[in-house]
Protein backbone atom coordinates (compact mmCIF):
# COMPACT_ATOMS: atom_id res chain seq x y z
CA UNK A 1 0.00 0.00 0.00
CA UNK A 2 1.30 3.65 -0.61
CA UNK A 3 1.25 6.95 1.64
CA UNK A 4 0.84 10.27 -0.47
CA UNK A 5 1.01 13.29 1.84
CA UNK A 6 -0.48 16.58 1.13
CA UNK A 7 0.58 19.32 3.02
CA UNK A 8 -1.45 22.68 3.42
CA UNK A 9 0.03 26.14 3.67
CA UNK A 10 -0.79 29.71 3.52
CA UNK A 11 -4.27 29.00 5.68
CA UNK A 12 -5.20 30.90 8.86
CA UNK A 13 -5.13 27.68 11.14
CA UNK A 14 -1.82 27.11 10.35
CA UNK A 15 0.16 23.86 8.48
CA UNK A 16 -2.39 20.92 7.79
CA UNK A 17 -1.77 17.82 6.39
CA UNK A 18 -3.90 15.19 4.21
CA UNK A 19 -3.30 11.60 3.81
CA UNK A 20 -4.57 9.24 1.17
CA UNK A 21 -3.77 5.55 0.41
CA UNK A 22 -3.26 3.87 -2.80
CA UNK A 23 -2.64 0.27 -4.09
CA UNK A 24 0.97 -0.12 -4.49
CA UNK A 25 4.44 -1.08 -4.07
CA UNK A 26 6.60 0.39 -6.80
CA UNK A 27 7.94 3.07 -8.22
CA UNK A 28 5.19 3.44 -11.22
CA UNK A 29 2.66 3.25 -9.06
CA UNK A 30 3.59 5.74 -6.45
CA UNK A 31 4.50 8.22 -9.59
CA UNK A 32 0.63 7.71 -10.99
CA UNK A 33 -0.88 7.86 -6.97
CA UNK A 34 1.38 11.51 -6.56
CA UNK A 35 -0.47 12.56 -9.69
CA UNK A 36 -4.10 11.66 -9.14
CA UNK A 37 -3.67 13.42 -5.27
CA UNK A 38 -2.43 16.61 -7.26
CA UNK A 39 -4.98 15.85 -10.20
CA UNK A 40 -7.75 15.93 -7.18
CA UNK A 41 -6.43 18.94 -5.16
CA UNK A 42 -6.30 20.89 -9.06
CA UNK A 43 -10.23 20.04 -8.99
CA UNK A 44 -10.88 20.93 -5.75
CA UNK A 45 -9.01 24.01 -6.18
CA UNK A 46 -12.44 26.25 -6.32
CA UNK A 47 -12.79 25.18 -2.46
CA UNK A 48 -10.40 26.97 -0.68
CA UNK A 49 -9.07 30.08 -0.57
CA UNK A 50 -6.77 31.71 -2.47
CA UNK A 51 -3.69 32.24 -0.73
CA UNK A 52 -4.10 28.65 0.33
CA UNK A 53 -1.56 25.82 -0.94
CA UNK A 54 -1.67 22.08 -1.61
CA UNK A 55 1.40 20.47 -1.67
CA UNK A 56 1.98 17.15 -2.87
CA UNK A 57 5.00 16.06 -1.17
CA UNK A 58 7.97 14.25 -3.28
CA UNK A 59 8.31 11.23 -0.91
CA UNK A 60 5.49 8.29 -1.22
CA UNK A 61 6.11 5.93 1.28
CA UNK A 62 5.25 2.26 0.85
CA UNK A 63 3.01 0.55 4.15
CA UNK A 64 2.72 -2.50 5.26
CA UNK A 65 -1.11 -2.61 5.96
CA UNK A 66 -1.14 -4.98 8.49
CA UNK A 67 1.19 -3.14 11.10
CA UNK A 68 1.64 0.41 9.80
CA UNK A 69 5.20 -0.12 9.52
CA UNK A 70 6.70 1.95 6.51
CA UNK A 71 8.43 -0.64 3.65
CA UNK A 72 10.52 1.57 1.05
CA UNK A 73 10.24 5.01 0.34
CA UNK A 74 10.01 6.57 -3.63
CA UNK A 75 11.13 10.11 -4.59
CA UNK A 76 8.64 11.42 -7.12
CA UNK A 77 7.62 14.83 -8.43
CA UNK A 78 5.69 16.58 -6.16
CA UNK A 79 2.98 19.84 -6.97
CA UNK A 80 1.66 22.71 -5.97
CA UNK A 81 -1.97 23.89 -6.48
CA UNK A 82 -3.20 27.76 -4.96
CA UNK A 83 -6.88 27.53 -3.92
CA UNK A 84 -9.12 29.87 -6.20
CA UNK A 85 -11.81 31.31 -3.60
CA UNK A 86 -11.32 35.10 -3.28
CA UNK A 87 -13.77 35.24 -0.58
CA UNK A 88 -13.36 35.83 2.94
CA UNK A 89 -11.92 32.53 5.00
CA UNK A 90 -14.37 30.60 7.39
CA UNK A 91 -13.52 29.98 10.96
CA UNK A 92 -11.11 27.44 11.27
CA UNK A 93 -13.97 25.05 12.71
CA UNK A 94 -15.35 25.25 8.76
CA UNK A 95 -13.99 22.67 7.06
CA UNK A 96 -15.15 20.19 4.25
CA UNK A 97 -15.42 16.71 4.99
CA UNK A 98 -15.40 13.67 2.04
CA UNK A 99 -16.77 10.53 2.66
CA UNK A 100 -14.92 7.54 1.37
CA UNK A 101 -16.98 4.29 1.23
CA UNK A 102 -15.48 1.27 0.23
CA UNK A 103 -18.89 -1.41 0.62
CA UNK A 104 -16.49 -3.77 2.29
CA UNK A 105 -17.80 -4.53 5.95
CA UNK A 106 -15.33 -6.13 8.74
CA UNK A 107 -17.09 -6.87 11.97
CA UNK A 108 -20.32 -5.47 10.75
CA UNK A 109 -18.74 -1.95 10.47
CA UNK A 110 -18.50 -0.67 6.54
CA UNK A 111 -14.64 0.15 6.40
CA UNK A 112 -14.31 4.13 5.79
CA UNK A 113 -12.48 7.24 5.11
CA UNK A 114 -12.37 10.84 5.24
CA UNK A 115 -10.66 13.42 3.66
CA UNK A 116 -10.96 16.80 4.84
CA UNK A 117 -10.92 20.17 2.84
CA UNK A 118 -9.49 23.03 4.79
CA UNK A 119 -9.65 26.84 3.54
CA UNK A 120 -13.28 27.20 2.95
CA UNK A 121 -14.22 30.56 2.53
CA UNK A 122 -17.93 32.97 2.74
CA UNK A 123 -18.60 32.39 -0.69
CA UNK A 124 -18.71 28.37 -0.29
CA UNK A 125 -20.92 29.03 2.91
CA UNK A 126 -25.10 29.22 2.18
CA UNK A 127 -26.20 29.96 5.98
CA UNK A 128 -23.78 27.70 8.12
CA UNK A 129 -23.47 24.74 5.63
CA UNK A 130 -21.81 23.95 2.47
CA UNK A 131 -23.30 25.44 -1.18
CA UNK A 132 -24.44 23.06 -3.27
CA UNK A 133 -21.74 23.88 -5.50
CA UNK A 134 -18.89 23.23 -2.87
CA UNK A 135 -20.32 19.62 -2.72
CA UNK A 136 -20.78 18.95 -5.98
CA UNK A 137 -17.17 20.26 -7.08
CA UNK A 138 -15.88 17.78 -4.22
CA UNK A 139 -17.68 15.19 -5.49
CA UNK A 140 -16.91 15.54 -8.72
CA UNK A 141 -13.00 15.79 -8.04
CA UNK A 142 -13.84 12.70 -5.78
CA UNK A 143 -15.16 10.55 -8.51
CA UNK A 144 -12.11 11.71 -10.36
CA UNK A 145 -10.16 10.47 -8.37
CA UNK A 146 -11.72 7.36 -7.34
CA UNK A 147 -11.83 6.54 -11.31
CA UNK A 148 -8.34 7.21 -12.24
CA UNK A 149 -7.03 4.28 -14.41
CA UNK A 150 -3.56 4.89 -13.31
CA UNK A 151 -4.25 4.67 -9.27
CA UNK A 152 -6.69 2.94 -6.93
CA UNK A 153 -7.70 4.46 -4.04
CA UNK A 154 -7.58 2.80 -0.60
CA UNK A 155 -9.36 3.33 2.69
CA UNK A 156 -6.71 1.61 5.40
CA UNK A 157 -8.14 0.08 8.54
CA UNK A 158 -5.03 0.35 11.28
CA UNK A 159 -7.59 -1.51 13.44
CA UNK A 160 -7.98 -4.79 11.60
CA UNK A 161 -4.48 -3.93 9.76
CA UNK A 162 -6.45 -3.95 6.12
CA UNK A 163 -7.17 -1.42 2.93
CA UNK A 164 -10.26 -2.01 0.93
CA UNK A 165 -11.04 0.12 -2.73
CA UNK A 166 -12.65 3.41 -2.36
CA UNK A 167 -16.29 3.23 -4.67
CA UNK A 168 -17.68 6.30 -3.53
CA UNK A 169 -16.72 9.81 -2.12
CA UNK A 170 -19.75 11.81 -0.89
CA UNK A 171 -19.75 15.02 0.43
CA UNK A 172 -21.01 16.27 4.13
CA UNK A 173 -23.91 18.94 4.01
CA UNK A 174 -22.27 19.82 6.91
CA UNK A 175 -18.98 21.92 7.93
CA UNK A 176 -16.37 19.51 9.23
CA UNK A 177 -13.46 20.26 12.03
CA UNK A 178 -10.47 17.57 12.16
CA UNK A 179 -8.90 17.50 15.61
CA UNK A 180 -5.51 16.54 16.18
CA UNK A 181 -5.05 13.52 18.84
CA UNK A 182 -3.58 15.96 21.46
CA UNK A 183 -6.50 18.68 21.26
Amino acid sequence: MLRVRTSFGGMTQGPALSTMYFQGSDQTSAQDAADAVGAFWTAARACYVTYGTATVLPEVYSIDPSNGEALNVFTVTGSTRSGLSASSALPVASQGLLRLNTGAFIGGRQVKGHIFIPGATEDLNDVGVPTATYKNTLETAAAALIADADSILEVWSKANGVERTVTTGTCWAQWAVLRSRRD
